[in-house]
């Protein structure tokens, strides 16, 4: 009976001051960084953010232990848990106070965090849509596993929130508990006001539900199933109030310290692969580490926080710029760094390479030459054979695969042939992971080993890279890197960059855990390709060559000013003093792959310190590496060859990219500068390096002949730029070239070499 005298007016209100609505109302208003990190993490799994590069790969379909299973989507679960007590946490200690209703309820935090569940709801059900989705249509998983996986997901989400509720449930008080507890309180500090009081307040109640410190509400959840009216709280003492909320934001405090403690355990463990977490929770777990850290603060400092995280955040970057405790350098293992570093600026005006240290260099490069001639004249009896440049594009994982896939095709379709005819190879990126990756096996069977599975190979080599490297970026890399690893006698930093070397060492079985200066004799002898690593150098633009063979005479002589700037330089010449030849291979191959923000820039013991990162960054193909060094040694390559083939192993087919969004909406006419220059690199790339192909051909007695074998021919089979790919583009890429489809592309390098 009396709910049907309620008015409509007063149920609208009712409605209306809800206190999840007025919580979500308050959130859009006051709350922007946790919608922030609300808006961002779904654009991370629904890919409106870094989806060419794999990113909501890793929250769709998590992966753990190499498995992504119904433990992986629980872990991510139980991290998205983290994420969504850290946002109930922020929202209770920064914003409870707006609602004095809530202490005088029985278990106050839990019931905010009821009433919290909008936002948190809404998270959980589109993660849920977009994972089902990918699972099905990229990962080729049934939909009785889907449904598994996702259980698992949710199990984690209810357990780490029902773990973290039972805490509270033990530690947080309300009005009556909080008094009982309380000894000899003098008259004036107990439960409740003086009637004076009260009835001086209830005049200013609805004048206090205005003011701008307190938040109307006039129902709420009890539970999950039940409604109830919200209670004045004017009638108890507001200094119980407060100090109830105070001890419940000191409570909360203590459990955020705990999560941030365990944070950085898991991170100091992250050595052991079974504390490398799925590379999605790592990211929830620095969102949610955030969080904490900043309510946390709040909790003890109150209005000064903001000024205090601002002042905490110069204080880091000075420290950083000063010392190297907190930015410590990502280094190439291997490499002496206790030596006196070379002075970089002397090097580029007097220690270039001499005349007559690039003519021994050259001396030696012919040398190689005539032992390629020699063995092609032993074992296929042709004096004038084919020559051939592999040029390989960079592109993540899947242009590692790539580029190992189409060289094995080739070489089983004419066994061993096309291998002996390569002579050079050069590139960026992935492409060189599959190239250094093919060139050791090719060397292992030249040492007797016949029992090698290229196909397991593969298999094996196509796993994830990115999670462990993920997992060091958020629990190591950001914060202060403490963790040491010894090589060569050398300690250095453990970052992302040892994980990426690990991941890769793991995903070869190991056989590439060597150093540059193995390669020297068996490139000497002409039992593999030249390789030559391109690296650019970050500080001045330069490319940074690096081989087991000398190749000082592809860079300029110091003191001449009427030559190009020295575009090329030495690696081996540059730190001779460094011991380089000692270097390990999968340092080389990280500073040739090293993609801006993935991976850390490695910084050389030089001085100035110079950092290095991707080779594509100037060159994606190595084309003009490989020209330069046609150029060098034009004389004997027509003397003794049939011609050059310069074969092209891209990822993608050459075509002009058009953006119709330069000036589309004001925010588009912002970005556009950065969109060109960013987005069209490629494009440069093709420009630049056909005119300097044109240039080259029209000008060379040398016959040279371009090839090439495309991965991805059509804008509609796009496959991600990314260290983590899903099944279905593993199984596109495995099924690119098959034995029993004809291919005119690879028809056309076979016919080269009869």
């Amino acid at each position: 009976m009396a709910i049907a005298r309620i008015s409509l007016k007063e149920r609208a209100l009712r409605f209306f001051y809800f206190f999840p609505f007025q919580l979500v109302i308050l959130h859009f208003k006051k709350n922007h960084l946790l919608l922030i990190s609300w808006v961002i993490l779904w654009a991370f799994f629904s890919g409106a953010i870094a989806s060419k590069y794999g990113v909501s790969f890793l929250f769709l379909a998590p992966e753990y232990l190499g498995q992504t299973n119904y433990i992986s989507y629980g872990i991510l679960g139980f991290a998205t848990g983290g994420f969504i007590m850290a946002f109930n946490l922020y929202s209770y200690i920064m914003h409870g106070f707006r609602f004095p209703f809530i202490a005088s309820l029985a278990r106050p935090f839990l019931k905010f965090s009821i009433n919290n569940f909008i936002i948190p709801l809404l998270f959980v059900m589109l993660y849920c849509y977009y994972s089902a989705d990918y699972q099905s249509t990229s990962e080729l998983i049934p939909p009785n596993e889907v449904a598994w996986n996702l259980a698992g997901y949710l199990f984690g989400v209810f357990l780490f929130c029902f773990l973290s509720f039972v805490y509270f449930l033990s530690t947080n008080k309300d009005v009556l508990r909080f008094v009982k507890n309380k000894k000899g309180l003098s008259e004036g500090f107990g439960l409740l006001k003086e009637k004076n009081i009260i009835e001086q307040e209830r005049k200013r109640w609805q004048n206090l539900r205005m003011n701008r410190r307190t938040w109307r509400v006039e129902t709420y959840l009890k539970n999950p199933f039940k409604i109830g009216l919200a209670r004045d709280s004017i009638h108890y003492n507001n200094e119980i109030i407060s100090k109830i909320l105070s001890q419940n934001h000191i409570n909360a405090s203590i459990f955020e310290i705990i999560l941030i403690t365990s944070f950085v355990v898991l991170g100091t463990l992250r050595g052991y692969d079974f504390f490398v977490i799925p590379a999605a929770a790592s990211l929830f777990l620095l969102f949610t580490m955030m969080l904490m850290i900043i309510s946390a603060m709040y909790s003890w400092f109150k209005g000064w926080t903001i000024s205090m995280l601002i002042a905490l955040f110069l204080l880091i970057n000075t420290a950083s710029n000063k010392t190297s405790f907190i930015n410590k350098e990502s280094r190439a293992f291997g490499l002496n760094y206790e030596v006196t570093h070379t002075n970089y600026l002397d090097y580029l005006k007097y220690g270039l390479p001499t005349a007559v240290e690039r003519e021994k260099d050259r001396q030696a490069m012919l040398g190689i030459l005539e032992n390629w001639k020699e063995k092609m004249w032993k074992k296929y009896r042709l004096r004038k054979p084919k020559m051939i440049f592999i040029n390989s594009s960079g592109g993540g994982l899947r242009s590692a695969l790539w580029n190992f896939k189409a060289l094995h095709h080739l070489d089983s379709l004419t066994q061993g042939k096309f291998y002996d005819h390569a002579f050079l190879v050069t590139g960026s990126s992935g492409g060189m992971l599959g190239q250094a990756a093919f060139r050791e096996l090719k060397l292992q069977e030249q040492f007797g080993n016949d029992s090698i599975d290229y196909p397991a190979f593969y298999t094996k080599m196509s796993g994830d890279m990115l999670n462990p490297i993920a997992v060091s970026l958020v629990t190591n890399d950001l914060f202060i890197r403490y963790q040491r690893i010894e090589d060569n006698g050398f300690r250095y930093v453990r970052d992302r960059g040892y994980a990426f070397e690990k991941a890769f060492n793991n995903n070869t079985n190991y056989i590439l855990d060597k150093r540059l200066g193995d390669y020297r004799q068996p490139e000497q002898l002409a039992q593999i390709p030249v390789t030559i690593y391109s690296p650019a150098i970050v500080n001045d633009a330069r490319k940074l060559l690096v081989s087991s063979s000398p190749v000082s005479y592809l860079t300029t002589e110091p003191g001449e000013e009427h030559k190009p700037l020295a575009e090329n330089l030495s690696f081996t010449h540059l730190l001779q003093r460094h011991q380089p030849y000692d270097v390990k291979i999968n340092s080389v191959l990280r500073m040739n792959s090293t993609f801006p923000y993935i991976l850390p820039t490695t910084t050389l013991p030089t001085q100035p310190g110079i950092d290095i990162m991707d080779a594509g960054f100037r060159d994606n193909y190595g084309l003009t590496t490989s020209i330069a060094f046609a150029q060098e040694f034009e004389d004997w390559l027509v003397a003794n060859t049939s011609g050059v083939v310069f074969l092209q192993i891209r990822d993608k087919k050459k075509l002009g990219r058009v953006s119709n969004q330069i000036n589309t909406s004001f925010l588009n006419k912002i970005l556009s500068p950065l969109e060109t220059v960013y987005g069209n690199l490629f494009n440069v790339h093709n420009f630049t390096q056909d005119q300097i192909w044109t240039s080259y051909t029209q000008n060379t007695p040398l016959e040279v002949t371009p090839a090439f074998i495309t991965l991805q021919k059509n804008r509609q089979d796009q496959i991600s730029l990314s260290l983590h790919l899903s099944n279905k583009e593993k199984q596109y890429i495995a099924k690119r070239l098959s034995q029993n489809q004809p291919n005119a592309e690879i028809s056309f390098v076979i016919n080269q070499l009869k």
